[in-house]
C-alpha cells in the first residue's frame, strides 16, 4: 500500500478581484472553515481605482499584484471578460507550480 503525506504548510491563497464572488468567498470562509492557520487567505483588486468594500476580520486585502508571486492557489474572481488580459498581463508574476483556478 501506498502512504501518502500530506504537506502541512500554511498556503497563501490569493483571490483576485474584490467583487461579489470574492465576498462570497470571504464569507464562506469565515462560517464554515477551520482557522487553524492551513491558509493565508488574501484578496487583491486588479484595479488600483476600485473602491473596495470592507471584507470580514479572517482575510486581508493587499493592494497590487505582487502577492501572486508566492501564491499557491490563485483564484480569479473577476469577470469573464477581463480574463484574457489580466493573465497576459501578469501570468510572468505567477508562481510555476501555483494552482491557478477560474470562477467564471
Amino acid at each position: 500500500a501506498k502512504t501518502i503525506t500530506l504537506d502541512t504548510n500554511t498556503k497563501k491563497v490569493v483571490v483576485v478581484g474584490t467583487g461579489d464572488k470574492a465576498h462570497g468567498i470571504a464569507h464562506m470562509y469565515q462560517c464554515h472553515a477551520k482557522k487553524d492557520g492551513w491558509c493565508n487567505l488574501v484578496f487583491i483588486e486588479p484595479l488600483s481605482s476600485k473602491k473596495i468594500n470592507p471584507f470580514n476580520e479572517y482575510v486581508s486585502v493587499e493592494e497590487g499584484i505582487d502577492s501572486l508571486s508566492d501564491a499557491d492557489i490563485v483564484i480569479l474572481a473577476i469577470p469573464s471578460y477581463a480574463l484574457d488580459s489580466f493573465l497576459i498581463h501578469n501570468v510572468s508574476i505567477l508562481n510555476k507550480q501555483c494552482i491557478l483556478v477560474d470562477l467564471t
